[in-house]
């Protein structure tokens, strides 16, 4: 197998580009003329390869086949230049100048980039889609995976220059924020005319140029005839092995200038997680932005029975049922006006199969637990989010945005524990509720004023049930005890105003001033009974929490931007006031303490490839919830855990520097990131480490340092057209805790992940994207323990014909802490597609895990313990697709 990728992987170098075209661009001035666009197209007008100009004023082309072409030479300010070629000899090599005269028409008269694949305005990268289609497109994702500087993962995650994007609109209008992968994991590519790529982007309009962002947008531009008419298609996949397996997904979608719908409905038992990450669109994560009041706040839950291996495909061990039915608009009834409207619904039903060992060994303890669990879930889900934003005038805005999230989950585990049977069952509900209003009023130029109000609460409780009775040494008066069960809930309100004041000073200094108060109040519970039977024999001490939290923060922040040319200082001061206050049934504690969050920061960007950004800042937090619990509560069916009943502020001081050779857009572009954490103050643990149970308490120390070094190098490889990744990856923790009473122990925990990609551009019919990345971990508690796994991809694509292409994608997992019979672990999935009718009706062939490979062995380690973990695969699988687009 792995004979026929290399051959593949050869094949692919040795057949592209063969003739290479290279030159000089200049002026009739002989100035060098960067960026200059050279595309080259074939006799029918198809464009065939395109290149841009370098800082010397150099490009070179390189072309697969022997032919007639015609080469366009265009740039800003210049007369475009046509040039004729034919290549007949094999390898053959020409060099090509070209002088430019100026173009002497008014700008706004000028056409000069209407064919360009790519063309670069300001912040905005706009690619031609029609330019990177390569024939096996089907869905956006599939598009992107195409553009250069862009990269989407296995799991749909879309990053530009290792940063993920905020989100993806069409046609200006975002309907999903995070949670895009509801767009490019299931909208058709074909539609597509233009991917806009946005850069310092800014949500809010009157923001722009005000404040700085780092942010990054894709925004998809539709062909007009895909616009203000209804469109979409309806897929079916069927099994055709023994056990039936299916896919059946329809989407409808219509994107006009008043109104934009786009309806989704899928069923499926192949393992797909139809909704993506709609988490992103629940509780969107906003980071440097103008308003984050509220952002990230959520209850807590004790409990959660599922699991995942990481660092692999959630697909694969997914066995579900699941129906999903997605409706969404966005509306604008008159000019100012648009409103937002996402709902969805989802049931689902999940099984999950694991079997894992865990070796304890350590200070004269020493035992093997071994678990094999079967897991059934069953989840409804439901979701509505209604937007609201009116522009009373063009200084200012209003939106209003509410978010309703319930689901119910019921979950069942068959559990052997050391050849003991017994059932776990879960039952949890989850009711989120969110609210906020902002104003925006840019009443002049250069000062911008938001106000911003919101409030949010959620609930979750939760009942849990086990059949068994597995620690009588915990409780040894209860002897008739044979089944123990735990009710918990929790419960958050929240509720902030914001004022916020950007001034921008004539020489592009930035002050901003925000002024706030933001209150939360927890209600925490959990209470442990034992159970002969149905009755309740003991309510034990110890086991019973019941508490309320509340904190009310009233803040004051400051911050100042100062920028001389190419160097920059940023500055920050946050004053905070607390209000804590802490009620158990018969006491109450509160504080009132205040404290500064100062930060500093410098950059400098000597030249327009390099960058160099350096900031400290020190930092005061205040405990949540799950800090100061006072009692123990079940957190797993052998675990138990509690904080300490105390209020606690935790002061921490970080170091950031990185720097910057490039831009992501350059054919060579690397960035590196230095980040020092000292922890002045943290929470660990004093835990009592039993065969049949643990108990975790919390408590406060000193001192804990993190380290990570991050690098990164994107080179564009212009003699295979492909693009080469290099990663590196650096992480070292310091850890102290307490088991079994032992003196503090210190922990040291070290991680090296390194990894190269290659990804193929080539316009001919294969093309390739092959990767590996390596990770060795290591622990030391006076004794060194490391290992180290590997995983590697090889994914090829083949266009036989216009109307036919072939995907294979295989994948490569290798362990180095388990034996050499099973540490090694490939797959390989396969996709083909025949077009029947162009954009009508299509048939094609999938199969998945073709190798059947029935489990999955992971391993993993920490301070005491080491685990080896099986997972169950969903057996392999051939599904007959059949695609109609209307």
């Amino acid at each position: 197998m792995w004979i026929f990728f290399l051959f593949v992987f050869v094949l692919a170098f040795k057949v592209h580009g063969q003739y290479l075209i290279k030159g000089n661009i200049r002026a009739e001035t002989g100035e060098v003329i960067s960026d200059a666009s050279v595309v080259c197209r074939s006799s029918s007008d198809k464009i065939i390869a395109y290149t841009f100009s370098d800082g010397l004023g150099k490009y070179a082309l390189q072309i697969k086949d022997r032919g007639v072409y015609e080469l366009e030479f265009s740039s800003l300010g210049f007369q475009k230049q046509l040039r004729s070629i034919e290549f007949s000899v094999a390898d053959e090599e020409v060099d090509m100048d070209v002088v430019m005269p100026k173009n002497l028409i008014r700008l706004e008269e000028v056409i000069l980039a209407k064919d360009r694949p790519i063309l670069i305005k300001k912040d905005t990268v706009i690619f031609s889609a029609d330019a990177f289609i390569r024939g096996n497109e089907e869905v956006v994702e599939d598009l992107l995976k195409n553009l250069p500087y862009v990269e989407v993962d296995s799991e749909g995650t879309i990053k530009v220059g290792n940063k993920e994007i905020e989100k993806v609109m069409i046609e200006g209008d975002d309907f999903f924020d995070r949670g895009y992968k509801m767009i490019t994991k299931n909208m058709p590519s074909e539609p597509i005319d233009k991917i806009e790529l946005i850069e310092n982007y800014t949500e809010n309009r009157l923001l722009k140029d005000i404040s700085s962002s780092n942010k990054t947008a894709l925004n998809l531009r539709l062909k007009e005839a895909a616009k203000r008419i209804w469109f979409g298609n309806v897929e079916l996949a069927y099994g055709l092995s023994s056990k039936t397996r299916y896919e059946l997904s329809a989407i409808l979608m219509n994107f006009g200038k008043k109104h934009k719908y786009y309806f989704y409905s899928n069923l499926n038992n192949i393992g797909e997680d139809s909704k993506g990450n709609i988490s992103g669109l629940i509780h969107p994560l906003v980071l440097d932005d103008a308003i984050t009041i509220g952002n990230g706040v959520r209850a807590y839950s004790l409990l959660q029975l599922s699991a995942v291996p990481l660092n692999f495909k959630k697909e694969r061990t997914n066995f579900n049922n699941s129906e999903l039915l997605s409706l969404n608009a966005i509306i604008n009834p008159r000019k100012g006006l648009k409103i937002t409207t996402n709902g969805f619904l989802n049931w689902d039903e999940n099984g999950f199969f694991r079997n894992s060992t865990t070796a304890v060994n350590f200070q004269g303890v020493d035992f093997i637990n071994s678990e094999s669990s079967e897991l059934l879930k069953n989840t409804l889900h439901g979701f509505g989010k209604l937007r609201i934003a009116i522009q009373p005038s063009a200084s200012e805005s209003i939106e209003s945005e509410m978010t309703f999230n319930k689901n119910g989950d019921s979950s069942s585990t068959n559990l052997v524990f050391n050849s003991s049977n017994m059932t776990e069952i879960l039952n949890t509900s989850n009711t989120f509720l969110n609210g906020s209003i902002t104003y925006t009023n840019r009443y002049n130029k250069n000062n911008v004023l938001l106000l911003t109000t919101r409030y949010i609460y959620e609930d979750i409780p939760q009942q849990y049930t086990i059949d068994q009775f597995i620690y009588p040494e915990l409780f040894p008066q209860n002897s008739d005890v044979d089944n123990v069960g735990q009710n918990s809930g929790s419960t958050m309100h929240f509720a902030g105003i914001e004022a916020h004041l950007l001034k921008k000073q004539d020489k592009g200094h930035l002050l901003e001033l925000k002024l706030g108060d933001q209150y939360r109040k927890d209600d925490f519970s959990s209470y442990l009974v034992l159970k002969e039977g149905r009755d309740i024999t003991d309510r034990p001490n110890g086991y019973q929490n019941g508490l309320e939290y509340s904190s009310n923060d009233a803040y004051f922040k400051t911050k100042y931007s100062w920028k001389a040319g190419q160097f920059g200082i940023l500055g920050s001061l946050d004053l905070h006031w607390l209000n804590n206050t802490l009620e158990w049934t018969s006491q109450m504690q509160s504080e009132n303490p205040f404290f500064l969050n100062p930060k500093m920061g410098i950059e400098w960007a000597p030249n327009k490839k390099n960058s160099f950004k350096a900031n400290y800042s020190f930092t005061t937090t205040n405990v949540d919830i799950l800090d100061i619990y006072d009692h123990y509560a079940l957190t797993g069916f052998r675990s138990f855990s509690k904080g300490t009943p105390s209020f606690n502020q935790l002061d921490a001081s970080n170091l950031l520097i990185s720097y910057q050779f490039g831009n992501w857009s350059d054919k060579f572009f690397v960035n590196t990131v230095f980040l020092y954490l000292r922890n002045h103050d943290f929470f660990s643990s004093n835990t009592l480490v039993a065969q049949n149970y643990n108990l975790a308490e919390r408590f406060l120390i000193k001192d804990r340092d993190l380290l990570n070094f991050n690098a990164n190098m994107d080179f564009f490889i212009r003699a295979i057209s492909s693009n080469l990744k290099l990663k590196l990856d650096y992480t070292r923790s310091d850890l102290k805790n307490v088991v079994n009473s032992s003196a503090l122990r210190e922990i040291v925990s070290e991680a090296y992940n390194y990894g190269l990609q290659i990804r193929s551009g080539f316009s001919g019919k294969v093309n390739f994207h092959v990767g590996t990345a390596w990770k060795k971990t290591r622990i030391a508690t006076g004794t060194t323990n490391a290992f180290t796994d590997n995983v590697s991809f090889l994914d090829v694509s083949l266009l036989a014909t216009n109307k036919m292409n072939f995907d294979l994608k295989t994948e490569r997992y290798f362990f180095g802490n388990l034996d050499n019979e099973s540490n090694t672990y490939y797959f390989v999935d396969f996709n083909a597609r025949w077009v029947l009718q162009p954009n009508k009706l299509e048939v094609g062939l999938s199969g998945n895990n073709m190798f059947n490979t029935a489990t999955y062995r992971t391993f993993s380690l920490n301070d005491i313990s080491r685990y080896v973990t099986e997972f169950r695969l969903l057996p392999r699988f051939v599904l007959l697709k059949l695609k109609y687009r209307f």
